[in-house]
């Protein structure tokens, strides 16, 4: 009499497999054993793939690394009850160069990259699976630099530029023509973009989002570090975003996103104006409130934006009259990690505490090259920034109350900031089961803040009330 398995053991054991095959990759041997075996160990194989657009090295202890066209064979046809078992597909779009962050610029890595990310996207439209996690990244067939470039080992320093030598730009990879679109899909409901994505431009990313129709959660990185000389960049890749923003689809739910780190070349200056040439308002910021209005989930991790992002004040700390129309219904979750201690206004959440003498010598950017003759930046100096802006943390406060009570799913508000002042600044609205009930707000945190009456006013109590909670 032929014995047979349970599916829950075979699978437990498909479970084993996966977790140790990097040293010993038996999985694939498994669904030869019989037919009961085969759609068991399979759907286990299947659940996450790894593809790159063309056939690559594979290194020792990577698995389950498929070529593109490998791949389409092995879920088409007779084979295509196999994308049933697929739930994320990481895709790795190979390009002629490998592009040494502040060496080199390609416009071959742009054509290919548009080329073979638009075939993926037309084999995704006839995609008849569950839906998909979908991985993006990038990566080049070899390193390279752009002709009449060299590498040189203190790019990040900025005597290079003082002594003339020009640094390019970062390279991003882009789909060419402007207005070139891909594909639309409906297959994919979660997009995100691995450590490589990095090399592909702000933009592009926003584009091809937007052609994920029913897209219902977007992970962005923005992560890669950019020279302080370069804030003309840095403002484009903030509005490239913002404008992305606002073309996502309807279905989206749940946004994440992780800044980029936007320093000055030392704490010794004024922290970098990001928004717009000429302008007051940082787009980024009104762009995100606008997303927040639909979503299920709002997450920001080292990123600058307004202190009242959530909703407006004008310069006294008081709502303008058109933030009262807004309304977050599906809202549960708004975190704030890791908030840089700058604003996208160019102003320190935190200032120094320098004897007189001191105060003096820190540099003063309106004396043009001759910054660079400062002792502060010479000797490459930096202050301890201690002293808290009362005035902006009111302002954050102010808008947080105001929006909460407009948020009738609110499930939690974080807001942390890194401080050699206060060890980690955090403030959370939280309430018992993990709902918020509109109860009172506590900050978590070992700073000397307190909120003023304008902070109870739009959180609904008393002063001496809040004040009691936050002590």
């Amino acid at each position: 009499m032929r014995h047979q398995l349970p599916p829950e053991i075979l699978m437990q054991v498909a479970e084993y497999l996966d977790y140790e095959r990097s040293n010993n990759p038996s999985l694939a041997k498994c669904t030869r054993v019989c037919r009961q075996w085969q759609p068991v160990f399979e759907r286990r194989i299947y659940n996450k793939v790894r593809v790159y657009s063309e056939e690559v090295q594979k290194k020792k202890g990577s698995y389950n690394r498929v070529s593109f066209p490998h791949f389409q064979a092995l879920v088409s046809n007779q084979n295509e009850y196999r994308r049933s078992f697929v739930r994320k597909l990481e895709y790795t779009v190979i390009i002629p160069y490998e592009v040494p962050t502040y060496q080199a610029t390609k416009q071959a890595n742009d054509q290919a990259f548009r080329a073979v990310l638009y075939e993926f996207f037309e084999f995704l439209t006839s995609w008849e699976g569950p839906q998909l996690t979908v991985a993006l990244g990038v990566k080049g067939r070899e390193e390279t630099q752009e002709p009449e470039t060299n590498a040189h080992k203190s790019v990040w320093e900025w005597q290079n530029e003082f002594y003339g030598d020009r640094v390019v730009l970062p390279y991003g990879a882009r789909l060419p023509g402007g207005v070139t679109m891909l594909p639309e899909v409906s297959c994919v409901e979660h997009l995100e973009f691995d450590h490589t994505a990095y090399d592909i431009w702000i933009g592009t990313i926003m584009q091809i989002a937007e052609c994920c129709v029913a897209l219902k959660r977007l992970d962005v990185d923005t992560m890669y570090r950019v020279r302080p000389d370069h804030l003309d960049f840095m403002r484009k890749r903030r509005q490239a975003l913002a404008s992305g923003l606002a073309k996502l689809p309807k279905t989206l739910e749940v946004f994440r996103c992780e800044g980029a780190n936007e320093w000055p070349w030392s704490n010794t200056l004024p922290a970098l104006d990001l928004r717009p040439a000429n302008s007051e308002i940082d787009d980024l910021s009104v762009s995100i409130r606008s997303l927040s209005c639909r979503l299920r989930e709002l997450h920001l991790d080292g990123m600058s934006v307004d202190m009242n992002l959530l909703f407006p004040l004008d310069d006294s700390g008081t709502p303008r009259p058109d933030a009262f129309s807004l309304h977050w219904p599906h809202l549960e979750r708004v975190i704030f990690h890791m908030a840089p201690m700058h604003l996208p206004s160019g102003e320190w959440l935190f200032e120094p505490e320098l004897e007189t003498g001191n105060e003096e010598e820190l540099p003063d950017p309106s004396t043009g090259d001759e910054i660079f003759e400062n002792t502060w930046l010479v000797g490459d100096y930096e202050i301890c920034r201690e002293v808290m802006n009362t005035e902006h943390f009111h302002r954050l406060f102010i808008s947080i109350g105001y929006a909460a009570r407009r948020m009738p799913r609110l499930k939690t508000i974080e807001f942390s900031i890194p401080s050699s002042a206060v060890g980690e600044f955090k403030f959370v609205v939280s309430g018992r089961g993990g709902s918020w009930d509109g109860g009172m707000p506590r900050l978590k945190s070992s700073s000397t803040y307190r909120p003023d009456r304008r902070v109870a006013e739009a959180w609904g109590y008393d002063l001496d009330s809040l004040l009691d909670s936050w002590s």
